[in-house]
């Protein structure tokens, strides 16, 4: 059975060598002319897969030692290698004694004499079943990864080493409008012009998947707008990896962020808009987080705080603390404190600029909450209020003069007036005596004047008011 050239004494150590140290079940059975097969040799991983000894099996019928569930089969096989003279390759499920499966490729290999009779058939039984486990995962992932690729809203497409496409996943097509089966046919022409961020339009070496088949490096999220005549920008984030395989260059991923994009185009809209409301409005408004640092404020708070503090700039991230004198510290801590616990707080106080002006502002806190209802910071907005209490000061000093005006008619005008009444009434009895008449009349003529001056103050006192 070996090379006719090697010495005698070499051919059963050779033989030994390797059959005794290979992983595979190895067997040679004597056939004789009844088709009776005895065995004449295993080696050792026969005896460790069958967990069966030499004395168990050697010399001896197969029949003594398979079981009878598969002795029938067994014999099927080897009488056919018998009979055509030819190997026999089959692959089996075989139920080991501990009935565990063990999945085998299998060679019977018949060998035959001078008389060109088969005379011994060899057997090389293989364990497939770790192989045919790895085959099985292999093919489910297979077809997992290809339903994947077949469902999956984000495009997918394979590109080779020059950035021809193999193969693309329907999103793809969707996303980028075109369609496969034209493309491979050389009839595609969907006129799609891709855009830069900006709305320029972008050249191919901008490209995420044509940089990245130059430069063989993975791009992440960059983003690029899809524009057909037939159908509104599509904006695309695309990722590009390169892969290392013979025929292949570039797998690259589509998303579409349409829908995301023009909801942050909108959002940032709506903040412009909110900013240029705020900016616009004379009132001093400020949003502080809930460490009370600076998150924003409005250029009326801008003007304000450079004239309060000789050209002061604010920042965000101050510490609003910072801007408040010592004298009001406290008082604005509890402010703060209160506010925290989502009251809103009203405060009325004087302000004196270095240039002498003074106002007076109302200053509001108002808390302010994200979506899961959290404290986040406050909002602090500060309005002009000094027309408001010059108006408050006037209508109470002229208030007071009404009190005053009021004080002088009920008491100061009865006197005089009850003279008056009083010697009208002396007069009207004294007509007769023109000498107690004279006096009566510089008497009434006395009261009248005093009535006159109390009148004259009361009009210099309203038109004062």
């Amino acid at each position: 059975m070996l090379q006719q050239n090697l010495p005698p004494a070499i051919e059963p150590v050779l033989f030994s060598a390797v059959v005794e140290h290979t992983t595979d079940e190895v067997f040679i059975l004597e056939v004789d002319t009844d088709n009776i097969f005895q065995m004449l040799f295993v080696n050792e991983a026969f005896r460790k897969k069958f967990r069966l000894s030499d004395r168990d099996v050697i010399g001896k019928e197969i029949g003594e030692f398979i079981p009878e569930e598969m002795l029938s089969s067994v014999r099927q096989k080897l009488k056919h290698c018998v009979n055509t003279g030819e190997i026999l390759l089959f692959n089996e499920t075989l139920i080991l004694q501990n009935n565990q499966k063990s999945e085998s490729s299998n060679q019977l290999i018949p060998i035959k004499g001078s008389n060109n009779i088969v005379e011994f058939i060899v057997g090389v039984f293989r364990d497939i079943t770790e192989l045919k486990t790895s085959r099985d995962e292999l093919l489910k992932s297979n077809i997992l990864l290809d339903t994947i690729f077949s469902t999956i809203s984000t495009g997918i497409i394979i590109q080779d080493e020059k950035g021809k496409m193999i193969d693309a996943n329907a999103a793809a097509e969707k996303i980028l409008g075109f369609n496969k089966e034209d493309y491979f046919k050389g009839i595609s022409k969907n006129g799609t012009v891709m855009l830069r961020p900006d709305n320029s339009t972008m050249p191919e070496n901008e490209f995420t998947c044509i940089k990245t088949l130059v430069d063989r490096l993975p791009r992440e999220n960059e983003l690029m707008g899809a524009f057909n005549e037939n159908r509104p920008i599509s904006w695309i984030n695309v990722s590009a990896a390169p892969v290392n395989l013979n025929g292949y260059g570039v797998v690259v991923t589509y998303q579409d962020v349409s829908a995301i994009i023009r909801k942050e185009r909108e959002a940032e809209e709506t903040r412009n808009m909110l900013y240029n409301i705020l900016n616009s409005s004379t009132n001093l408004i400020a949003f502080f987080d809930k460490n009370a640092k600076l998150e924003f404020f409005n250029k009326a708070s801008e003007r304000h705080m450079k004239r309060l503090y000789s050209n002061l700039t604010l920042k965000k991230g101050d510490n609003a603390f910072d801007y408040i004198p010592p004298t009001s510290a406290d008082l604005f801590s509890s402010h703060v404190e209160q506010v925290k616990q989502g009251k809103i707080i009203e405060h009325e106080h004087e302000l004196e600029y270095p240039d002498g002006d003074r106002i007076w502002l109302l200053r509001r806190y108002f808390p302010s909450y994200n979506l899961d209802n959290e404290f986040v910071g406050f909002v602090i907005s500060s309005a002009n209020i000094t027309q408001l209490k010059e108006n408050e000061m006037r209508i109470k000093k002229q208030n007071e003069q009404l009190r005053e005006i009021a004080k002088m008619q009920s008491h100061q005008l009865r006197k005089p007036v009850a003279n008056i009444l009083g010697l009208t009434e002396l007069i009207n009895e004294n007509q007769g005596n023109p000498k107690v008449l004279a006096e009566m009349i510089q008497m009434l003529k006395a009261s009248a004047a005093g009535l006159d001056e109390i009148i004259h103050s009361i009009v210099i006192k309203s038109q004062a008011s």
